[in-house]
Formats: structure tokens, sequence, C-alpha cells
């Protein structure tokens, strides 16, 4: 079994201004690009029997769990972003933000506070957890909520190859360009 780099869903230069397509094809063809590369060769030492990434998110060969993971979230990352202007949720899913974050505003303040808290690389995640309540958690390094059954409703790579050529230390600055670019229709198809 072999993985393939999938297609963005829209230009690299696309996310321009927030994101410059220099940084997005770092990204993309760079680290997102190395880690499927890692992942295959290390596939193709150990020859394990999983068909997809998400059955090897639970492979008990660390690397090839931590690789999936990332190969996984950076696939969910790209779609999480549009850069067709911030679209906005469908209304049932706004009415849990709401619920849970005040207003939109608020899931936006509270998503952001909880990634510049995220000390080292990670992910922030907006997740429905297993009671169905809509809930902001930051993960380490590589590591996916899928891996332990929640589906993700929005993840944001905190690492610093996701944010360094652009805003140098200035995370703060790429979560700001970041909630201009959420999908909130790729969202909403998560939440469904």
């Amino acid at each position: 079994m072999r993985f393939e780099l999938p297609a963005l869903p829209y230009d690299r230069h696309s996310l321009e201004p927030h994101l410059s397509a220099a940084m997005v094809d770092a990204h993309y063809s760079g680290y997102h690009l190395a880690c499927i590369q890692r992942l295959n060769t290390r596939l193709e030492c150990l020859n394990p029997t999983a068909d997809s990434l998400e059955e090897l998110l639970d492979s008990t060969d660390d690397e090839i769990a931590y690789l999936a993971a990332e190969v996984w979230n950076h696939a969910f990352y790209w779609h999480c972003l549009t850069p067709w202007g911030n679209t906005t949720p469908a209304a049932e899913l706004k009415a849990d933000i709401d619920g849970a974050f005040g207003s939109l505003a608020g899931f936006h303040q509270a998503f952001k506070t909880s990634a510049l808290a995220h000390i080292g690389s990670g992910w922030i995640w907006l997740i429905r957890n297993h009671d169905g309540q809509l809930t902001i958690i930051t993960t380490n390094d590589g590591q996916a909520p899928l891996a332990q059954g929640i589906k993700p409703l929005i993840g944001i790579d905190l690492w610093e190859h996701a944010w360094y050529l652009d805003f140098q230390n200035n995370r703060d600055a790429y979560l700001d360009a970041i909630s201009t670019l959420i999908n909130w229709d790729f969202v909403t198809l998560n939440n469904g």
C-alpha cells in the first residue's frame, strides 16, 4: 500500500493575503509530502495489513501511528480552509456554537486562546465530544482525535512549519489569519 499526496482543494496562491503561496507550498509540498514519503518508506519495511490511514492510526508501531496521524491531519487541515471568504456555519451548528461559546466571535476567541496556551507542536480541534457537546481540544505533536474515536469538525495545525515562514514567532497573527479562512461548509459537513 502506498499513499499519495492528495490534491489541494484550491490553488496554492488562493489563501493570499492571509497565507502566502510560498507558505502553502512549503507546508504542502514540503512537510505534508515528506510525511507521506516517510510513511510509505516505513510501510514498505513492515508491510502491515491496514488498508487506510484511519486503520494505521491504531498501529502498534509508534512511527507508523504518528506518520499516519500527521498525513490524515494535514489532509483534513487543507479542507478546513477556504479562499472564498469566511463562510458561515449552518443554522443548527451556529446554534450549537452560540450555546457552547456565546457567539461565533466567542468561539473564535476561545479557539485562539486555547491555541495560544498550547505549548509546543500540535493541533487545535473543534470536536463534538462523546456527550454531543462542542468542545475545543489541543493535541500534542501528531496526535489525531480520530484515533480516540472522536470525529473532528475543525483541525488547525499549530506546528511552526504551518506559520513560521509568514509570521515568524507570531502565532497570534497566524491564528487571526486562519480565522478568516475557516471553511464552515466543510465544518458543517463534518457535523452531520
